[in-house]
């Protein structure tokens, strides 16, 4: 990127086990061959469909965006054929993630799951399902129907819910609410990550999504107990963009929690 002259150039953290080199200007492990993004994908993808994975290598870092819906209820898809998230990061967190179990790593392929709407035809999405298997077995893996409703995935993020209405029947809340306008509203918090699976901690859920603004009187009303809210506007994308926290390395990914 260059400004009035000026280069600059985003700095990247090598994976573990991997050093940066100058000459190259790519991560270099210990011994072997030079390692990139494309190897580190081609490695993992080569390791996981030598157990039956399946999974294309040709549309590996391929992204559909699906526009907004029409009235009329259609929706045209965009196909990015090289999209720079995925040819950025998905390589070596998938890599990382396998080989070392890395949490950070394994926070950022879901979290590229998660950028395609959990579509089982992202790689992404099917590297994650393949490791979350091996990890916590079937009943982690998208579409289980099996009996445990929480299974422990280790060091990779849980991202699918076992179909089912067992938690309609959970004992463990402990939480009393009311019909009544001056009871407490709900609390919630946002548990936040870059995009390379940095946790960037707690936050107090205010008004992070309200994007079309509110009244002041109005703009909590989604956190009474009871109360239905909606909200519509049109907004510019800029003006929306502006108001983006920068200070990242690109998207942010939020984990809603409802405090007890």
């Amino acid at each position: 990127m260059q400004d009035n002259g000026r280069a600059f150039e985003r700095c990247l953290q090598c994976p573990a086990g991997s050093s940066p080199d100058a000459s190259s200007g790519a991560c270099v492990p210990p011994s072997g061959p030079l390692r990139t993004a494309a190897s580190d994908l081609a490695y993992v993808l080569t390791a996981l469909n030598a157990k039956g994975a399946g999974i294309p290598t040709s549309t590996a870092t391929q992204a559909v965006i699906q526009g907004v819906r029409e009235p009329s209820g259609s929706s045209r898809a965009y196909t990015v054929p090289q999209s720079l998230p995925l040819t950025t990061w998905q390589g070596p967190a998938a890599r990382a993630c396998m080989d070392a179990g890395g949490r950070a790593a394994c926070n950022s392929l879901a979290n590229l799951c998660v950028l395609q709407m959990y579509s089982g035809e992202a790689a992404a999405c099917q590297m994650y399902d393949e490791l979350v298997t091996a990890a916590a077995g079937s009943s982690a893996r998208r579409g289980s129907s099996a009996a445990s409703p929480r299974p422990a995935t280790g060091p990779l993020p849980w991202l699918y819910y076992v179909p089912g209405t067992l938690y309609l029947s959970a004992e463990d809340v402990d939480l009393q609410v009311s019909m009544s306008a001056s009871a407490a509203p709900l609390a919630f918090v946002l548990s936040a990550y870059d995009i390379n699976g940095t946790w960037l901690g707690m936050h107090n859920w205010t008004l992070q999504f309200q994007v079309c603004g509110a009244r002041i009187e109005e703009a909590a009303k989604w956190t009474r107990f009871g109360v239905n809210y909606a909200s519509s506007c049109s907004i510019d994308l800029s003006g929306l963009l502006a108001q983006l926290d920068i200070s990242s390395n690109g998207p942010r990914f939020y984990d809603p929690y409802l405090l007890q």
